[in-house]
């Protein structure tokens, strides 16, 4: 599994085959918004979402941004992952 992490998009890769990605164009200064966590049908099941989120977080972090999540499974990984709450806006 290779996770590419970009400004504004996490992309997963199984054996160079797009398996998962996210995108969360920016909103205003300093805060995203999270509005889609796709996983390829073929690759669900796999924790492919939960290392989209987890390579997510990561990218808020380095950049010092924050976020709202529109994407449903976004925000209940947000509430499950009470860690990270400190990240929304």
């Amino acid at each position: 599994m290779e996770v590419k992490k970009e400004r504004n998009r996490i992309n997963v890769f199984i054996d160079g085959k797009l398996a998962g990605f996210a995108t969360f164009p920016d909103l205003e200064e300093g805060i995203v918004v999270i509005n889609h966590t796709i996983v390829n049908p073929a690759y669900r099941g796999q924790g492919i979402a939960s290392k989209i989120m987890e390579a997510f977080v990561e990218v808020l972090i380095e950049t010092n941004r924050k976020c709202r999540a529109s994407c449903s499974y976004a925000a209940n990984w947000f509430l499950n992952h009470e860690e990270y709450q400190y990240l929304l806006d």
